[in-house]
């Protein structure tokens, strides 16, 4: 289904993302690699996600539902354990129609940008940042992470929250870092 909300519900969807595909192949869990991480790469006052960014970084076809790829990656960041206190997801296209209530409930903040995705990222770090507050932002798109690094944010590729994501509903995938 394109151009509108997925089929499922919110919770349909916090489901799928609790979902494993992958069978574990490890004695490794979750919590033990996010117990590995240091506290740079795992904590921030509040995290930016550029979801367009970081659901398009995986071929699993997402192109095919739009809102459906962001609405279950929405989903996954509501019960990522150690998440930063604040998660802001920007929404841009048809992405902008995803479920989201569930996660919204859960404390993550949902902007559906009007038009440019980038530019709604950059203005979430703006009114975000300030001393003493760590934003941690989350793009591979490297105008976008020059654009936020000038505002006083980090950057990290979408590569790395994917593991994050990972470790915890694909249990024996290893997060990167």
């Amino acid at each position: 289904m394109t151009g509108g909300a997925p089929d499922s519900d919110a919770t349909d969807v916090v489901a799928d993302a609790e979902a494993t595909d992958v069978a574990p192949d490890t004695d490794v869990t979750a919590d033990d690699v996010i117990a590995d991480l240091t506290a740079d790469e795992v904590v921030a006052d509040v995290l930016v996600v550029d979801a367009a960014n970081v659901v398009g970084a995986r071929a699993d076809g997402w192109w095919r539902d739009r809102a459906g790829a962001a609405a279950r990656l929405v989903a996954a960041l509501a019960v990522l354990p150690e998440r930063p206190a604040r998660v802001v997801v920007v929404l841009e296209g048809r992405a902008r129609d995803a479920v989201t209530e569930a996660a919204e409930a859960a404390g993550v903040e949902v902007v559906r940008a009007a038009r440019d995705g980038d530019d709604a990222v950059v203005d979430a770090v703006r009114s975000r940042v300030r001393p003493g507050v760590d934003v941690l932002v989350v793009t591979s798109d490297r105008e976008l992470r020059a654009r936020v690094e000038a505002e006083g944010a980090r950057a990290r590729g979408a590569g790395w929250l994917q593991g994050q994501i990972d470790a915890v509903h694909r249990p024996g995938r290893t997060p990167r870092v």
